[in-house]
């Protein structure tokens, strides 16, 4: 039995209708990936974190409308916009969840907090680490996907798109055999890697893309915004499929928004 999944990420949906950030509307790019989303008949959503911008109630019940009006079950984990208590009182509930893993065919999905409160960067807590460690002695029989915001393959060497521990963790996951891909989102873009036997994959917002220095060219490795600017004339989504004999397969997909153009911040 396969698992489709339809991984979301970087919503950064504010409070106000119509509501402008990024030079967008960001719930709209949210409704509109979607239904193209949904198009692939996916098992579940999982939400891989930053749902609202300032992390207020308004926002998440904003989101709450959207991902109801799917049906699907759907799994959320918090990004360093958001904020847990919100997220539990205003966003969850009915097919809405926001809990520790999930199981689906002969897969499990581990959903991880990598918020550190107040930064851009992430890291996972030694309570964390602990859940993560416990659940993974639980499925040994089940081939493992974990989900975290912050993705432990930055594309730069800005502090705030980092994953503090990110070598240590991916070494950790590896050394238990059953743990076959890592999603994540933060950097709002597409990228992935190999990591032993485990697929890396950061996937791409439904708001704005980001186009970050690298290198040498990184411009100052603390002010986000003098080494990034942002692309809002796309939105991108993420379908993975899991097989029951553990090899998983994902691609990127895109929705243009052909009403934005690019803007620096």
């Amino acid at each position: 039995m396969s698992t489709r999944v339809l991984n979301i990420t970087d919503l950064h949906v504010v409070p106000e209708v119509n509501g402008d950030i990024y030079g967008m509307d960001s719930y709209s790019s949210l409704q509109r990936v979607l239904e193209y989303g949904l198009a692939f008949n996916p098992d579940l959503i999982i939400v891989t974190g930053d749902m609202v911008e300032h992390g207020d109630s308004v926002s998440y019940l904003r989101v709450r409308q959207a991902l109801r009006s799917t049906n699907l079950p759907v799994f959320v984990l918090p990004g360093n916009h958001d904020s847990s208590k919100h997220m539990a009182e205003d966003l969850c509930g009915e097919n809405i969840h926001f809990i520790d893993f999930y199981d689906h065919g002969g897969w499990r999905m581990i959903f991880l907090d990598s918020q550190v409160e107040g930064q851009g960067y992430g890291e996972l807590s030694k309570n964390q680490q602990s859940r993560l460690q416990e659940i993974l002695e639980e499925s040994s029989s089940r081939h493992v996907l974990v989900a975290l915001h912050h993705t432990p393959i930055a594309p730069c060497p800005s502090f705030n798109c980092q994953l503090i521990g990110a070598g240590k963790f991916l070494e950790y996951l590896s050394s238990w055999g059953m743990v076959r891909a890592v999603i994540a989102g933060h950097a709002h873009l597409e990228c992935s890697a190999r990591y032993n036997e485990i697929q890396v994959v950061t996937t791409p917002a439904t708001s704005a893309q980001c186009i970050h220095d690298t290198g040498t060219s990184c411009k100052d490795l603390v002010d986000f915004h003098a080494s990034h600017r942002l692309d809002s004339s796309r939105h991108g989504y993420r379908i993975l499929d899991l097989e029951s004999d553990g090899t998983f397969h994902s691609e990127v997909h895109w929705v243009n928004n052909l009403a934005a153009n690019e803007v620096s911040r």
